[in-house]
């Protein structure tokens, strides 16, 4: 069956969880503004568990986490981040990590973390909002294992969605 794009595809995975800082009703706020987006790829608030907002039932950050299944999401991996960033922009994180298992690509990490951010390198791409980095990444930045993946077409930083 051809998808929008006009090619068979193959399910991909993206999950992943968001640290917060700070004001957690607003995250969820920006989260319901979602809604039921029906533009491919979709970003939409069913995707989100919501977690714990009141201490002590989560330890220095609540962490909200993600997940969807896509058909072959990489091929729109870019629109995906910049729906995704938009979200970023809105609510005040502290870091984020997100995971996209594809069939052909294998597993590839990404990583956010707002600014100030004391453990970016070399290996962070610096944008005014906040640094990225590709690679399995422990939860303070540091690379967990030795190697670092990307998309062949996927090029940071994105534009911003229009």
């Amino acid at each position: 069956m051809p998808t929008k794009r006009g090619f068979m595809g193959e399910m991909s995975i993206v999950h992943g969880r968001i640290t917060l800082r700070g004001n957690h009703a607003k995250a969820r706020a920006a989260i319901a503004a979602l809604g039921n987006d029906a533009e491919y790829p979709w970003l939409r608030a069913e995707m989100f568990s919501i977690g714990a907002a009141v201490s002590p039932f989560y330890y220095e950050n609540p962490v909200i986490a993600f997940a969807a299944t896509y058909k072959s999401i990489e091929h729109d991996w870019t629109a995906f981040v910049q729906k995704f960033e938009d979200l970023l922009r809105q609510i005040d994180f502290d870091t984020v990590s997100v995971e996209l298992e594809t069939e052909f690509y294998g597993t590839v990490n990404f990583f956010w973390a707002a600014k100030p951010f004391n453990n970016a390198t070399d290996e962070f791409i610096e944008i005014p909002h906040w640094y990225f980095a590709f690679g399995h990444r422990t939860q303070f930045g540091a690379l967990a294992e030795n190697r670092t993946e990307a998309l062949l077409d996927f090029v940071y930083p994105v534009p911003l969605k229009t």
